[in-house]
């Protein structure tokens, strides 16, 4: 993972980790991901990740946890086809909210705006 971009819009924060996301890249992530207190919401944008570990997943899962364990909505949109799969396999797309793109994760979270 080269960077994680981050966009604060609406009161929603939106990271976007670009790259792998595996056991070297997945702190970084994890240390972004612990900063977002003030957002109402959090929207993972995966579109310029080609990888995840099981490292990344742990992190991804334990950031959902969190976030929805204090009533914040934790969102992914724009899955790459081989992090899709990921998902699909380990059966995290049941219990994760994936998004096709980051208008649709806005639009879930405050759908008439």
């Amino acid at each position: 993972m080269t960077e994680i971009g981050q966009v604060f819009e609406q009161e929603v924060v939106i990271l976007t980790p670009g790259g792998r996301l595996d056991a070297d890249t997945a702190p970084a992530l994890e240390a972004r991901l612990a900063t977002v207190e003030e957002a109402k919401a959090v929207i993972l944008d995966l579109g310029a990740t080609d990888y995840v570990s099981s490292a990344g997943l742990r992190v991804i899962l334990a950031a959902a946890k969190r976030n929805m364990g204090v009533g914040r909505p934790f969102l992914l949109c724009r899955l790459t086809p081989s992090v899709s799969e990921v998902f699909r396999l380990t059966g995290f797309h049941h219990i994760l909210d994936i998004q096709p793109d980051v208008d649709a994760a806005m639009n879930h979270i405050a759908p008439d705006t």
